[in-house]
């Protein structure tokens, strides 16, 4: 019994530790690229994406930049953070990507009382008079974000080296 129950133990924690590390695999990429291209294809690729750029060390291999992107009532400042390993004599690349989000949500800040003969008094919200609430910062962990940010920068990386081929 005592066997059994340590086997099972066992299972649910290498389980765990499987899935807390499938959560990640998406956030980074390898490419068989040497970093001087991969780096300066990401550059325009968060260019593109309509980032801007706050910090870039070519040398220490790292970008960081950040932007807004607008949803319905919402608006998401994204910032990245891009770190960059290399392989064999710089041949092969490896971007690491972290992106966190702050949400401002709109929501209805005016508001007008009206009193109901002399002695009731409501609350009546104003559509047209709205504020922006902070509702907190987030790390993304959505593998279609990180689909649609890498499919781009393959794109950007496409276009770069066709510029540099000559």
């Amino acid at each position: 019994m005592k066997k059994m129950v340590l086997i099972l133990l066992f299972n649910f924690f290498a389980f765990a530790i499987t899935i807390q590390n499938q959560n990640y695999c998406f956030k980074q990429r390898t490419y068989p690229e040497k970093y001087n291209v991969v780096f300066n294809a990401m550059k325009d690729s968060l260019l593109s994406f309509g980032m801007n750029i706050l910090q870039i060390n070519k040398k220490n291999r790292f970008i960081s930049a950040e932007g807004t992107v607008s949803q319905g009532d919402n608006i998401y400042r994204l910032t990245f953070t891009i770190s960059f390993d290399t392989y064999k004599d710089n041949n092969i690349t490896t971007i690491n990507t972290l992106v966190t989000y702050d949400k401002l949500e709109k929501e209805n800040s005016g508001q007008t009382t009206a009193t109901i003969a002399g002695v009731i008094t409501t609350p009546i919200p104003l559509p047209w008079e709205k504020a922006f609430k902070y509702e907190g910062s987030h790390v993304i962990n959505d593998y279609k974000f990180f689909d649609i940010f890498y499919m781009n920068f393959d794109n950007q990386l496409f276009e770069y080296k066709m510029k540099t081929l000559n």
